[in-house]
């Protein structure tokens, strides 16, 4: 029961900072005053580095005093972008990975009809195809997605000195490994058929054609398929690797056989 409270706890914390992140752009947006907040930003800024540099310079305790004061917000909001600032360059890792798993399919398909290698007609198809080429690429290129995303990541995780101490890149390893994407993935899939049922029972349908819902729902079935053949694979004493290299050895034996035999 302990470890339950804790998670729901974490997931409270995490809930809490993702409100801060995305609210406070959308609160000064709602009311209006995203100029007159960054004016007094920079006004702010301004005031803060020419007492910091007065009071370096004249050492005096009481504008010493005053300085302390006036910077004391802006350590709370160090303090507050500190906390923030890797749970927001998690959050771009994260739109990078699901920017990646629906493009790479798309830019695939698109290639392949311009070049008439296929060709589909129906919407239906399209759909079945991206839902299901775009989670095989999540669980399949986990690796290598995460590793293109190290490199154009804005955190500069293999440069900066400054963010090297976040561990970004373990922390995104951690997010968006390869077992934390297939759980989401299912999830996904869970709310989809619960939602699509839910809809097809009342005659309605979640998309504006009906065979789209039971493309989406086909997906499913095929990647529940997929992740199952995934996981025999790795259960099997039989490796497609493996024996690929019983093969080329079994070859190379041979000829080594016939060029002894040869002398």
């Amino acid at each position: 029961m302990n470890n339950y409270i804790k998670e729901i706890k974490a997931i409270f914390i995490f809930v809490i900072l993702g409100i801060i992140i995305l609210g406070f752009p959308t609160l000064l947006a709602y009311f209006k005053i995203e100029h007159y907040f960054y004016y007094t930003l920079i006004s702010y800024i301004f005031l803060c580095a020419v007492l910091a540099i007065l009071s370096s310079i004249l050492k005096s305790k009481i504008l010493k005093k005053i300085t302390n004061i006036i910077l004391f917000p802006a350590g709370i909001i160090l303090t507050i972008g500190t906390f923030i600032l890797p749970l927001g360059f998690l959050l771009i890792h994260l739109l990078y990975y699901v920017a990646f798993v629906i493009l790479i399919p798309a830019i695939i398909l698109k290639s392949l009809t311009f070049l008439d290698i296929i060709e589909i007609n129906n919407n239906s198809t399209l759909t079945y195809i991206k839902f299901t080429f775009s989670v095989f690429i999540a669980v399949l290129f986990n690796y290598q997605i995460r590793k293109l995303i190290y490199k154009i990541s804005p955190a500069r995780i293999n440069s900066s000195k400054k963010l090297k101490p976040y561990e970004l890149d373990k922390l995104t390893d951690y997010m968006l490994s390869e077992n934390n994407v297939r759980f989401l993935i299912y999830s996904l899939y869970v709310i989809l058929l619960i939602v699509t049922n839910y809809t097809n029972f009342e005659e309605n349908s979640l998309t504006v054609n009906p065979s789209n819902d039971k493309a989406i729902l086909q997906s499913f079935v095929t990647f529940i398929a997929f992740d199952r053949a995934l996981s025999l694979l790795k259960q099997l004493e039989f490796k497609p690797s493996d024996f690929l290299n019983k093969i080329v050895k079994s070859i190379i034996n041979k000829f080594k056989d016939l060029e002894k035999n040869s002398r």
